[in-house]
């Protein structure tokens, strides 16, 4: 009787020592490609303990990504049986001071999708998906108003589920539609439809003036 008690003690102590150790929180410490270290926690000296360099949770199915981490980014290490070894995994987890929501999360509310990468943002909101490169907001300094308005998009794209697709790269406007088409830069236009091209001046005859993007 004593030894079976014994080995249920035994046995209830592993199963709360592989529960506490399923889940821990830590920072991003080193990226080598798909490969991550994070630190989880300091040794009696106040340096980082940090993990092994561990797989990430992008995905790797019918599609494949490669999502960016960074150094002080905040994450979630995911262990097999409590063990911090190789077959942890690593997932991104809540934002910090430098690591915040894409910079047009909070213009477009809680009911859109937005997605970031540098001057490159994205967005989904109902009907409406949205491209745009746009200068990344900074990190306010000391003395800096608290609220700084956005750069206008340098560039720009919409899709729209009725609406088909818009654009504008700089002055020029393109949409295209059900109705046909239309590039217009200021006041001069060009209408594509059933019914024919239609101009907004008489066209000139010259020498294409743009260069090819043929890569």
């Amino acid at each position: 009787m004593a030894n079976e008690l014994s080995r249920l003690i035994q046995d209830v102590a592993e199963m709360q020592r592989r529960q506490a150790g399923g889940v821990h929180q830590g920072t991003v410490e080193k990226v080598k490609g798909d490969k991550i270290r994070v630190a989880w926690g300091k040794d009696p000296d106040g340096k980082p303990v940090l993990s092994p360099w561990l797989d990430t949770s992008n995905h790797r199915g019918g599609a494949r990504e490669r999502r960016f981490f960074k150094k002080g980014q905040n994450v979630t290490i995911d262990t097999v049986n409590g063990e911090m070894d190789e077959a942890a995994t690593v997932s991104a987890d809540a934002p910090n001071d430098k690591f915040k929501a894409p910079d047009q999360a909070e213009d477009e509310g809680a009911e859109a999708e937005t997605y970031q990468l540098g001057e490159l943002h994205t967005t989904k909101k109902g009907d409406t998906y949205e491209i745009f490169l746009r200068e990344e907001q900074k990190e306010q300094k000391d003395g800096e108003p608290a609220t700084r308005a956005p750069a206008k998009p340098s560039m720009k794209f919409r899709f729209h589920k009725s609406g088909g697709v818009t654009g504008q790269v700089g002055e020029a406007r393109f949409a295209a539609h059900e109705k046909g088409a239309k590039l217009r830069i200021g006041g001069q236009w060009i209408a594509v439809t059933s019914e024919g091209i239609i101009f907004s001046s008489p066209p000139k005859l010259g020498e294409d003036p743009i260069p090819n993007d043929d890569g």
